[in-house]
Formats: C-alpha cells, sequence, structure tokens
C-alpha cells in the first residue's frame, strides 16, 4: 500500500491521515467517513487462542504495527489455526489479541 501513499496525497478529493503503527488511511474529501469499530466480543473458539499462543510462544519476532498490516501478514504465512478467515475476521482477532488476550 506504500507505493499508493503519494498519489493519495496528492490527490485534492483525497484526505490521508495517520493510522497506528505507521500505517494510513485516505478517505474523500467532504465525506464522513461511516466506520464500524470492532466489538470485543470473542466469537472465536479456544483451540485457535490457544494454537495462537503456541505459534507466538517464545517468538521474539516483531509484526507490523496496525490491525490491518499485522493481519495481512499473518494471513500470507497460510497459519492453520487462520484457515478459511477472512482479512476482517484476522484484523477482529488481532484487535482483540492487542486488547483483551
Amino acid at each position: 500500500a506504500q507505493h499508493l501513499l503519494q498519489p493519495c496525497q496528492a490527490s485534492s478529493s483525497l484526505k490521508v491521515e495517520p493510522e497506528e503503527g505507521g500505517d494510513w488511511s485516505a478517505l474523500l474529501v467532504g465525506r464522513q467517513g461511516h466506520f464500524v469499530d470492532y466489538s470485543a466480543e470473542d466469537v472465536y473458539p479456544e483451540e485457535m487462542w490457544n494454537a495462537a499462543a503456541a505459534y507466538f510462544a517464545g517468538s521474539e519476532e516483531v509484526m507490523p504495527g496496525g490491525r490491518y498490516s499485522c493481519a495481512l501478514t499473518l494471513l500470507g504465512r497460510s497459519l492453520p489455526f487462520l484457515a478459511g478467515r477472512t482479512l476482517g475476521q484476522v484484523c477482529h482477532i488481532t484487535q482483540l489479541a492487542l486488547t483483551s488476550r
């Protein structure tokens, strides 16, 4: 997405805003953003959480900043405990892991 940053910044139709972890977003100028906040409800099986904990146990790996970048990286690894999950679900899982797990 970094290759899109400059064109978005150059556009008078878009407003670029920084996001957590070095990410950014582009919003349409003159339009209000209607975004859904992540639910704090954990609907995922305990087996998934146990497998995720085992995967990260003892790891000193640094994940990219921000839910989206982290989720995209995790999906790209084809991890068995995330098999069949959508990018949105993995973003939600990442949020839960950071805030309540």
